[in-house]
C-alpha cells in the first residue's frame, strides 16, 4: 500500500495504483468508490451493501509497482528538469501566450487552466469593459530556475506585473498545500483586475488593497475542473480559514472599518484571510442586493 501511495505521489493519474487503492475516475478527478456511488432515492429505503475495503489483490505485482514508481519519478524529473528557456514551449490561446520550459504536456495544461479561469473572471465581471489584449504567462520548470530568472527572494511563489500584463510563476508545489494552479489563479485574478483598470490609470485611481486581494484569495482556493471547464468558488483555502477562525476565537480579528482602511504596506496574511471571506460573503452568500453594491463599489 505504501508503494502504491508513492506511485500516486509521483504520478497522481496512474490508473493501476489508483484502482488498487480503491479509487475510480469521475471527470478528471480520482475519488474513493464509496464517494462516487450515487445516493439512493429518498423515496425508498435501501440498505446499502458495505463497500469492501481495498486490500491485497491477487493481481498485485511488486515488480510492476516498482517499475511504475520509477517511471513516475522519472516523468516528474523530466517536468522539473525541463528544457533551456531558449527552447521553451510557447502555447497561444485566445487570451494568453503561455511560455513554459517544463514539458509540453505541462505547458498545455497551464494554458488550458488560464482559459478556464479567464472565462470565470469574465462571468463575474460581466458588467465591466475589459481591455482587449493578449497577456503573457511565463512558467519556469522549477523554483530555483524561477528565482534565478526573476531575481526574487525565496518565499515568492509567483507575481503579476501591473501595466505590463505579464504573470510569472514556476512549476511545482508552493507552501504546505499550494501549487502552480493556485498561484496562477491568484495572480491571474490580478491580471484580470488590471485589464479592468483596477490597478489605476490616468483616469482612475488604484482600487483599495482589500478589494484586489480579496478576489484573488477566492480564486486561489477555487475548485477548478479542466475537463468540464467549471470553476466553483468555495471561500478561502484551509490555511487562511484556520487563521481567520483562530483570530475570531481569540478576539484578534480585524474590524471591517480597519480592514478597508489598511494601506498596502501594512496588509498582512490575516488581512488576506479577512478580505477573502468578506468578498466570498458579498459575492456568494449575501444576496443580490450586496452583489449589486459590490459591483457598484468597484
Amino acid at each position: 500500500e505504501e508503494a502504491l501511495k508513492k506511485v500516486i505521489e509521483c504520478d497522481p493519474d496512474n490508473p493501476d495504483a489508483r484502482k488498487f487503492l480503491g479509487f475510480v475516475k469521475r471527470g478528471d478527478e480520482w475519488v474513493k468508490k464509496e464517494e462516487a456511488s450515487p445516493k439512493p432515492p429518498a423515496t425508498h429505503t435501501v440498505t446499502p451493501k458495505p463497500t469492501p475495503k481495498p486490500g491485497p489483490s491477487s493481481e498485485f505485482d511488486p515488480k510492476r509497482t516498482a517499475e511504475a514508481i520509477l517511471k513516475a519519478e522519472e516523468a516528474k524529473k523530466r517536468e522539473y528538469r525541463g528544457v533551456p528557456w531558449e527552447s521553451r514551449h510557447v502555447i497561444n490561446t485566445d487570451h494568453f501566450t503561455v511560455e513554459c520550459n517544463s514539458t509540453r504536456k505541462v505547458a498545455e495544461r497551464y494554458a488550458r487552466l488560464m482559459e478556464v479561469i479567464y472565462a470565470k473572471y469574465r462571468k463575474i465581471f460581466r458588467d465591466f469593459k475589459v481591455l482587449d489584449r493578449k497577456c503573457k504567462i511565463m512558467i519556469w520548470s522549477n523554483y530555483e530556475a524561477f528565482l534565478q530568472a526573476t531575481r526574487k527572494p525565496k518565499g515568492v511563489g509567483g507575481f503579476y506585473m501591473p501595466g505590463r500584463y505579464q504573470l510569472c510563476a514556476y512549476h511545482g508545489m508552493f507552501g504546505t498545500g499550494g501549487d502552480t494552479s493556485m498561484v496562477l489563479a491568484h495572480e491571474g485574478c490580478h491580471l484580470m483586475q488590471d485589464l479592468l483598470g483596477m490597478f489605476g490609470n490616468p483616469r482612475q485611481p488604484r482600487s483599495p488593497i482589500w478589494l484586489l486581494e480579496g478576489m484573488a484569495v477566492l480564486f486561489e482556493a477555487a475548485e477548478i475542473n479542466l475537463s468540464t471547464g467549471k470553476v466553483r468558488i468555495r471561500g478561502t483555502n484551509r490555511d487562511r480559514l484556520i487563521a481567520l477562525q483562530e483570530a475570531i476565537r481569540t478576539g484578534k480579528y480585524i474590524k471591517l472599518r480597519d480592514l478597508m482602511n489598511t494601506p498596502h504596506r501594512a496588509f498582512g496574511p490575516l488581512h488576506y484571510a479577512h478580505a477573502g471571506m468578506l468578498t466570498y460573503w458579498l459575492l456568494c452568500k449575501a444576496g443580490k442586493k450586496y452583489n449589486v453594491m459590490y459591483t457598484e463599489y468597484i
